[in-house]
C-alpha cells in the first residue's frame, strides 16, 4: 500500500497568503510543474489518473485551456482538492471557490489570456521564483494597485514575429513571455497610467482576496443582499431601479438581486459600490461602510497607495493645461489619449473643464468624420467605376464581383461601415452620400 502520509508531490508553499498578492492556483500549477521538470498537462494527468472518475482518452490540453482555473467552477474546486491532496499544501486561498456560495461565477476570471503588471515582474526577477497574484486573473480588476499602472495581457508581444519561438520551444511560466521567451517581459512597450477608477477597483478586490479562508467561507448570499439593500437604503434612498441606472446596470439587476432571484456578479457588484463609495469587503459582512480617505497617500515602501475616486489627488492645473495645448494641436488628439499620462477618469474631467474638454473632443471628431467622408468618396467612386465596366460587359453586378473587380473589399463591421455603405449605394444606384455622419456611423 502507497505511504498516505507522504504527498505525490514536493509542496511548494502558496505565496501571499493573507494578502491581496495571494498566489493564483493557475500560477501554482505552472510553478509546480517547473519545480518537478514536468508540463502543467502532465502534472493534471499524473493527479487525475489516480481519481476514480479519471478517463485516459480526455484531452486535458482542452480542458487546462477553455475553463478558468482559479474561478467557481466544480471542475476548478476538483483541481484546487486535487492538487491540495498531491502537495500537502491548502491552494482554497488562491481560488475564488471560497466565494462560490455567495457570487455569480459568470465573468469572474479570465480562462485563457493572462495578464501581468509589467514593474511588479520586473522588481520579482531577481527572486528565486515570480508568482502571479489572483487578483491579475480578476476580469473586474485591470489595474496594478501596488505600481499604479494598467495590467498587460501576455499576448501584448512586442517582439517581432522573427523573434517568436516555435510552438514546441515555448515555455509556461510567470513572468515569462510565452511567444518570445523574454524573461520579466522585457518584450513589451511602454506602460500605461491607471485610472483612478480601475485603482480603486483593484485595491477593494484587494482586501476581499486578503480575507482568511475560515471567514470567506463564512459569508452567505443573504449577508451581501443585507450589505447590498443597506447600501441602497441609504445613498439612493431606498430605490434600486435608481441605483442600477446611475451605475449603468440593467434596470432590475439590483431589485433582482434584493429578491434573491439572481447571483450578484462581480462586475456589476463593483460598479455600483463605486458609485457609493462602499467598502465591498464590507458589503460581504452584511453591512454598508462608506470608504474614507487615505491618511499617508505613500506606503512605507515608498510605492503610492491607492485612495478611492473623491479623495484622489491630480494635479488639475497640468490636465487644464494639457486640455488647452491639445486645443490647439495640429495634430487634433483624442481626449482619452490627452487625459491618459495623468490618469484622469473623463467623467471627472469634463466636470472640472467642460469648455476645454468639449472643444478637444469636438475638434477629434469633425476630423475623424473628415476621414470617414473622404474613405467613402474614394470607395464609391471605385464600386461605380467597377460596377460600370461590368455591365458594359453584360455581367450582372453583385456585391462578390464588384469588389473582385475593384479589387476592394468590404465587411460589416465597424472599420469598414463606410466602405460597405458605399457599395450597397452603388448597387442601388443611389446618389453619393454627402454628409459625413450618415457615412461614416
Amino acid at each position: 500500500m502507497r505511504d498516505t502520509s507522504r504527498s505525490i508531490f514536493y509542496g511548494l508553499p502558496l505565496i501571499g497568503v493573507g494578502t491581496p498578492q495571494v498566489e493564483s492556483l493557475r500560477s501554482y500549477l505552472l510553478r509546480l510543474a517547473a519545480e518537478h521538470s514536468m508540463i502543467p498537462r502532465e502534472v493534471v494527468a499524473t493527479i487525475a489518473s489516480r481519481q476514480s472518475h479519471y478517463r485516459p482518452d480526455a484531452n486535458l490540453n482542452v480542458i487546462w485551456r477553455n475553463f478558468s482555473v482559479s474561478g467557481t467552477s466544480d471542475r476548478a474546486e476538483r483541481l484546487a482538492i486535487m492538487l491540495s491532496d498531491a502537495t500537502g499544501v491548502d491552494l482554497v486561498p488562491g481560488t475564488l471557490a471560497r466565494f462560490r456560495q455567495v457570487i455569480s461565477a459568470r465573468r469572474l476570471c479570465y480562462a485563457r489570456t493572462a495578464r501581468f503588471c509589467p514593474e511588479c515582474v520586473r522588481r520579482r526577477i531577481e527572486e528565486t521564483h515570480v508568482h502571479a497574484p489572483l487578483l491579475w486573473e480578476l476580469r473586474v480588476v485591470s489595474a496594478c494597485p501596488v505600481h499604479g499602472i494598467r495590467l498587460m495581457s501576455t499576448a501584448e508581444c512586442g517582439a517581432p514575429p522573427s523573434a517568436h519561438l516555435p510552438l514546441n520551444r515555448r515555455v509556461s511560466l510567470p513572468g515569462v513571455c510565452g511567444r518570445c521567451g523574454s524573461i520579466g517581459f522585457q518584450c513589451v512597450g511602454a506602460t500605461v497610467l491607471a485610472s483612478g477608477r480601475d485603482l480603486w477597483i483593484a485595491a477593494e478586490a484587494g482586501k476581499l482576496l486578503a480575507l482568511s479562508n475560515a471567514e470567506s467561507k463564512s459569508f452567505t448570499r443573504e449577508m451581501l443582499t443585507a450589505g447590498i439593500r443597506e447600501m441602497v437604503d441609504k445613498r439612493f434612498d431606498r430605490k434600486p431601479v435608481r441605483a442600477a441606472t446611475q451605475a449603468r446596470l440593467a434596470r432590475a439587476t439590483v431589485l433582482h438581486w434584493l429578491k434573491g432571484t439572481e447571483a450578484v456578479e462581480f462586475p456589476a457588484l463593483f460598479e455600483l459600490a463605486h458609485l457609493a463609495d462602499a467598502d465591498v469587503t464590507e458589503l460581504f459582512r452584511g453591512r454598508y461602510t462608506e470608504v474614507g480617505a487615505a491618511i499617508d497617500a505613500r506606503g512605507s515602501n515608498g510605492a503610492a497607495r491607492i485612495l478611492p475616486t473623491r479623495y484622489e489627488r491630480h494635479d488639475w492645473t497640468s490636465v487644464r493645461s494639457a486640455l488647452v495645448d491639445a486645443a490647439d494641436d495640429e495634430s487634433v488628439p483624442s481626449l482619452v489619449s490627452v487625459l491618459a499620462p495623468f490618469g484622469v477618469d473623463r467623467s471627472d474631467a469634463c466636470r472640472r473643464y467642460p469648455i476645454e474638454c468639449h472643444t478637444v473632443s469636438r475638434r477629434h471628431d469633425a476630423v475623424r468624420r473628415m476621414r470617414w467622408q473622404q474613405l467613402y468618396d474614394s470607395s464609391y467612386a471605385v464600386f461605380s467605376a467597377a460596377t460600370a465596366e461590368l455591365r458594359r460587359r453584360g455581367v450582372e453586378p453583385t456585391r462578390a464581383r464588384v469588389q473582385q473587380a475593384a479589387n476592394l473589399c468590404c465587411f460589416f463591421s465597424a472599420r469598414n461601415t463606410c466602405r460597405s455603405r458605399a457599395l450597397e449605394d452603388v448597387l442601388a444606384g443611389r446618389p453619393p452620400r454627402t454628409s459625413s455622419r450618415d457615412s461614416g456611423g
